[in-house]
């Protein structure tokens, strides 16, 4: 395919090269004398060797076993390496290349793994670049997997978790600025794995070190992904056992995912483009009695151990309700490299084993099989040696600073599962918006289809785009010239996209990822393909190249393009980034922000002119056009928007405050059957779509609440039926719009739990059209005939009672959990495969989780959750839904709405036991047993 480079990033790369600073007496500095002229006897540090390298040179270190490959074809430059004293039982030395043409910054590469040793082959692409770049060794000598050096070594752990990056880089940059007469105007990092754990721990603990930062698949939560790895590897185990799973076999289900999965992007092409919009169902790897290939398939206890590897960590408590998520699972297109997790000679990795007896414990003698359980998790993030988490979410020092960060991890990667970025990312974005802070100012994510560990890939998916470690895959090819020819821009290198963001380029939206044929530059470009920031996603047009990356572009957020999918198009939006991106939620509560679909109609009606106010129950108010709608000819416009839940009419005068809000969050079917009433207006031209994924439902066992998450069966998006509104109060200019979830009967399935359920339509169908389409003003019984019980299959299942508990997000909250009611669907990671270990095995007993006190209980509240319509952090409103107990305010008497509207609610507490997104305080004629409703999983605002 041919490929032509673009000018534009050409223009920049140019510019990054404009300033090149030759250093003066090379010869008199470029020695351990000229350069320990610039340290201090404070800085305890000792240069060790300092020499030139020429043009086209190789440098490496004979005895380097974490890095043993030399750089080379490198420019000519002076490399020297400095040990640092950091206490009196540990150092660590870092090594500096000083390019003789240099382009005035500065740039640190990250390690890898437990890896003890001096990066000099990375060190090299940073150099190639005009860099001056340095590694740290990070304190020892010793191989990914090895942790003999950090056995009863409190220092050398500290080293190694952070210190020895952050000296490093202090005293280099003395060097540099002595070196070469001037400072660095700007100094960025890259690395991946622990290089990306590194990285991201710079930003939190030391923000003025870099301005730039890159960090690839973070392993930021260092003491549970090690356990994590220990945990996976005894899942398949025993190596004799009937449902241990061979390495040969991880290429038969990976082929089956690809077959399963592959398709959904429209395109069959072995590159999964999102993969958790595959429901894959690993019983069709099944042996069969007409099975004649039984290498193809998997025994039954072989796919009850793939699906336990699908499972993310978790921990259920003795009482089996309450539920603490751990650790995520691996994702689907990883089983290639699942098997790099494993271990060998019937143990799980040393990554876990090894980490828990050197790293953590500091016993030789601890056993896996007898001392393995939830509680090692817990022990081992109250040790925290060396303070190796980077888990200080708040980045406001590092945003202050004008630090900029992309991380990007693989879909495909086998060790350090896909969705730990997106803890980081969602935990970071919550505590930055506390602070009213748009976190995509400063920090960018982005997730690569098909790509492994850090880099490279299976089935051809592009991995290349110069992020760390990246150079190593091509030049093992004979590429020797960074960054590559061709893809020397900020489109193709997220280096040098980074390098443009901080010193003042625009956000970094895109990247193109490309695969050369069998990764060698000079058999040309396979394929090439955009990636892009999360939460987008690249779509292919229908009729172009697929392997051309002009054929593909970014689309919206994960609800947008669900519903787009759906044949429900999104003509208008809320920004895919800043505080009022949509964001997954897994509790909501009445007055949080959640995604409304709905015509793209006139907000008529809205205003506080006493006129507006209905003049009695059974004669609809009068209405008052507030703008044009955008409807052209027969063409309708559909819009996603962020609404509040609870329903204010247009006609109220003052803010109702939270119990009258709360009132209003459902609307029965029957009452809208009859003409008239406060439902009137809306019903007639404001109907709209309330997107989520599923519902929480209490169940009543006699003084117990147990909470249920229901969800469609097919996985499909839950498109409830609702009403909306928009107001502006007297003295304000603000319109307000909320909204309203429609009830009717419960269905068979759901009898049991509530007498009441939300009228769910199904996405993209005839009905969602007639329910929304705007030239039905008069109510009819077409309509009425649309809210009906739910026809099709639900998935039940209890969960934790942690859902209700304000304040409480967290991606346990739909994990199935243990019940009378449901046995089937046990998801606890550590009360599961272990039966099927050998004695030396044994089995991993659940201990009781730490329990998390609420800051108020509201099992009765509602609570919408799938992705979160955010506002500022400083919006009131947003902060109404925190914990704090809110008492009923007194009716207003000027307020002129039906007088169920006005009626003085009872205190929050007594208030909360009873509301119901379900019932709204009323009672069907004929009862089921008792419970209330939470709506969960909305695309919602957390803010």
């Amino acid at each position: 395919m041919p490929f032509a480079p673009r000018l534009l990033g050409l223009t920049l790369w140019a510019a990054t090269h404009a300033v090149e600073v030759v250093a003066q007496n090379t010869s008199n500095l470029c020695s351990v004398e000229g350069l320990s002229g610039f340290l201090t006897q404070d800085d305890g540090a000792q240069v060790l060797m300092a020499n030139n390298v020429g043009n086209n040179g190789t440098f490496g270190e004979a005895g380097n076993v974490a890095y043993p490959k030399y750089a080379t074809h490198l420019p000519s430059l002076c490399v020297a390496t400095v040990n640092i004293t950091s206490s009196p039982t540990s150092s660590y030395t870092f090594g500096i290349f000083l390019p003789d043409k240099w382009n005035k910054r500065f740039l640190a590469v990250g390690n890898g793994g437990f890896s003890g040793g001096i990066n000099w082959y990375d060190m090299g692409t940073g150099v190639k670049y005009g860099f001056a770049t340095i590694s740290t060794s990070t304190g020892h000598n010793s191989t990914s997997q090895d942790m003999s050096w950090a056995l009863n070594n409190p220092e050398t752990k500290a080293d190694w978790a952070g210190r020895s990056l952050h000296g490093s880089t202090v005293l280099a940059k003395k060097i540099v600025e002595g070196y070469y007469g001037n400072a660095a105007n700007k100094s960025y990092y890259s690395g991946c794995s622990t290089g990306g754990r590194q990285g991201v721990k710079s930003a939190q603990a030391h923000p003025e070190d870099f301005d730039g930062i890159l960090a690839g698949a973070p392993a930021w939560k260092s003491t549970s992904q090690q356990l994590w790895q220990l945990k996976v590897g005894a899942i398949n185990l025993p190596e004799d056992g009937p449902g241990y799973l061979p390495t040969s076999m991880f290429e038969v289900i990976s082929d089956e995912v690809l077959r399963q999965c592959d398709g959904s992007d429209g395109v069959a092409d072995g590159v999964i483009m999102d993969p958790k919009r595959c429901n894959f169902r690993p019983e069709r790897l099944l042996c069969t009695s007409s099975s004649t290939n039984l290498s193809a398939c998997l025994t039954a206890p072989q796919v009850a151990t793939l699906k336990q590897l699908y499972l993310p960590l978790i921990q259920l408590d003795a009482n089996v309700h309450n539920l603490t998520y751990v650790y995520p699972n691996f994702g689907l297109g990883s089983e290639i490299q699942m098997p790099s997790s494993f271990g060998s000679n019937n143990q799980p990795s040393l990554y876990g084993t090894d980490y828990a007896k050197n790293y953590l414990f500091d016993d030789l003698n601890w056993d896996w099989t007898a001392s393995f359980n939830y509680s090692t998790f817990v022990e081992a993030a109250r040790l925290n040696p060396g303070n190796v988490n980077a888990d200080n979410f708040n980045l406001s020092e590092f945003r202050g600073r004008g630090g900029k960060l992309i991380s990007y991890h693989g879909y495909a990667d086998g060790l350090i599962p896909t969705d730990v970025s997106r803890m980081l990312y969602d935990e970071t974005w919550m505590a930055m918006a506390e602070q009213g802070v748009n976190l995509d100012e400063f920090y960018r994510l982005f997730f690569v289809p098909g790509m492994q560990h850090c880099s490279g890939s299976v089935y051809d998916a592009p991995w290349y785009f110069g992020g760390s470690g990246h150079a190593s895959n091509l030049e093992t090819n004979g590429q020797h010239d960074f960054p590559v020819p061709g893809l020397d821009d900020t489109q193709h290198d997220a280096l040098l996209a980074l390098v443009a963001w901080v010193e003042g380029g625009s956000g970094v939206n895109e990247l193109v990822a490309t695969k050369y044929t069998n990764d060698t530059v000079r058999n040309g470009i396979l394929r090439q393909r955009p990636i892009c920031k999360y939460p987008g996603y690249a779509t292919w047009d229908g009729k172009g190249d697929v392997d051309a990356a002009s054929s593909w572009s970014c689309r919206p957020s994960q609800i947008r393009r669900m519903l787009q999918d759906e044949d429900m198009p999104v003509d208008d939006a809320p920004e895919d980034e800043g505080q009022g991106a949509p964001r997954q939620t897994y509790n909501f509560a009445p007055g949080y922000h959640g995604v409304v679909y709905r015509a793209d109609v006139p907000d008529r009606g809205a205003g506080h002119r006493r006129d507006h106010a209905p003049k009695s129950q059974n004669q609809p108010p009068a209405e008052a056009s507030m703008g044009q709608s955008h409807t052209e000819g027969d063409s309708v416009k559909y819009k996603m928007q962020s609404m509040q839940w609870g329903l204010i009419p247009f006609w109220t005068k003052r803010d109702p405050g939270y119990s009258q809000l709360s009132k209003t969050i459902n609307c029965r079917d029957d009452s809208l059957s009859t003409p008239g009433g406060m439902w009137a207006t809306m019903k007639a031209g404001k109907r709209c779509i309330v997107v989520a994924q599923g519902f929480y439902e209490w169940l009543k066992n006699g003084k117990e609440k147990l909470p249920h998450f229901v969800k469609r069966k097919d996985g499909q998006l839950m498109c409830f039926a609702g009403l909306w509104d928009c107001v502006k109060y007297e003295d304000s200019d603000e319109k307000r719009y909320t909204y309203t979830i429609i009830t009717t009967d419960s269905n068979k399935q759901l009898k049991f739990l509530h007498d009441r359920m939300p009228v769910i339509l199904d996405p993209g169908s005839r009905e969602i059209k007639t329910w929304l389409d705007p030239k039905r003003h008069e109510w009819s019984k077409e309509l009425q005939d649309l809210l009906k019980p739910f026809s099709g299959e639900l998935e039940c299942y209890p969960v934790t009672k942690d859902v209700g508990k304000v304040g409480n997000n967290s991606p346990s909250f739909i994990i199935p959990v243990a019940s009378k009611e449901n046995k089937s669907n046990i998801a606890n990671f550590f009360a599961n495969a272990s039966a099927k270990q050998k004695p030396q095995a044994s089995k991993i007993e659940p201990t009781v989780a730490v329990k998390v006190e609420p800051e108020q209980s509201q099992e009765g509240e509602s609570q919408p959750v799938p992705e979160v319509i955010a506002k500022a952090a400083d919006d009131a409103e947003s902060r109404e839904k925190t914990g704090v107990k809110r008492e009923a305010p007194a009716a207003d008497e000027d307020d002129e709405p039906p007088q169920k509207i006005q009626s003085k609610g009872p205190t929050t507490k007594s208030r909360q036991s009873r509301i119901s997104a379900t019932s709204n305080d009323s009672k069907s004629p004929v009862k089921a047993k008792d419970g209330t409703q939470k709506i969960t999983k909305f695309f919602a605002n957390s803010a």
